[in-house]
């Protein structure tokens, strides 16, 4: 056992400094999430996952107050400091928080009072990460909550209308796009639009939904709108098949190649992340990550043959090649 142990941490040493492929990271991650599981009794396992809710509450917490950034600028801070950086209670909101995210290991503990950053608290300080943190729990939280009365309520269908989900389930705005639920962007009296600019850019906005509910709402900005996004995110075969099409119209047959690259659920074994990324979907799109299956009828009906199925070795995009039949 002596020797398992320490092979373990070699490989936490290993991890944290990068000095592995992505290959091993993710068979590691594997062995250790089974080690993790095999240690843990089955009602440890489940209180776990019943309880998971409280350490993201504590992470939006201490982002809220900075305390990621303070302790990323500090190097080491005490709790002590930290309390007077921000303006909150040491004991309530510092201590407290602050134990369940050494936990999570989101920080170090070095002692009682004193931490120190580590890579999840500097990617904690970059504004993708927060705005992530931000969206997930303000946005997702309470949506999650409401998705098994809402699928009760249609009787376990699989959701298929984008103005009927969860979301608008969650605030009682049946009918209504997210913009017309939560779209207050251009209410900030201190945010100025430019003329003739580029007003608005919605990246994996779908069949543009959005789009067109936000530039309805605010007609009397009538600058220019964009709308990117890849096939999956429309919930309708068709309008997928059109914006293949779009692109197939351009290939060459022994030539062209369509390379796309995204979830790709497989029949057994799906990792963690797009099982995870599949259920925002169904919360807040009423959409849905698509497997091999889905993939090969979608691109067929293009009139594309799918020449491979690349996966990662862990979490994460796949990458399709196409080419014309």
């Amino acid at each position: 056992m002596e020797a398992t142990f320490k092979a373990f941490e070699v490989a936490t040493v290993a991890a944290q400094k990068e000095g592995i492929s992505e290959e091993w990271c993710a068979r590691l991650l594997t062995t250790a999430l089974n080690l993790v599981s095999g240690l843990q009794r089955p009602e440890e396992t489940l209180m776990r996952e019943a309880f998971w809710m409280g350490r993201f509450m504590a992470m939006r917490v201490l982002h809220d107050l900075s305390i990621f950034d303070y302790v990323t600028e500090k190097g080491q801070v005490t709790s002590g400091e930290l309390a007077e950086l921000s303006k909150a209670d040491q004991t309530l909101l510092v201590n407290r928080n602050s134990a369940s995210n050494v936990v999570s290991g989101l920080v170090v503990e070095l002692d009682k009072a004193t931490y120190e950053p580590n890579q999840l608290t500097i990617a904690l300080t970059n504004r993708h990460m927060k705005g992530m943190v931000e969206y997930i729990f303000d946005g997702g939280m309470e949506t999650m909550a409401k998705v098994p009365a809402y699928l009760a309520e249609i009787d376990y269908k699989n959701p298929d209308d984008q103005a009927e989900g969860p979301l608008q389930y969650r605030y009682d705005a049946q009918g209504q796009g997210l913009f017309r639920i939560l779209g207050k962007l251009l209410d900030d009296p201190e945010r100025t639009i430019v003329a003739g600019g580029h007003l608005y850019v919605d990246v994996a906005g779908g069949r543009g939904h959005d789009l067109f509910a936000f530039k309805q709402k605010f007609a009397e900005h009538p600058d220019k709108y964009y709308l990117f996004d890849l096939p999956h995110i429309a919930e309708d075969h068709e309008k997928c098949l059109a914006i293949v099409k779009n692109v197939t119209a351009s290939m060459k047959r022994g030539y062209s190649q369509l390379i796309i690259e995204d979830f790709i659920l497989p029949p057994t074994g799906t990792t963690i992340l797009p099982a995870l990324f599949d259920m925002q979907m169904i919360a807040f799109l009423v959409a849905m990550e698509r497997t091999e299956k889905h993939w090969r009828e979608l691109l067929g009906d293009a009139g594309l043959v799918v020449e491979g199925f690349h996966l990662p070795p862990g979490d994460g995009t796949g990458i399709i090649v196409t080419s014309l039949k």
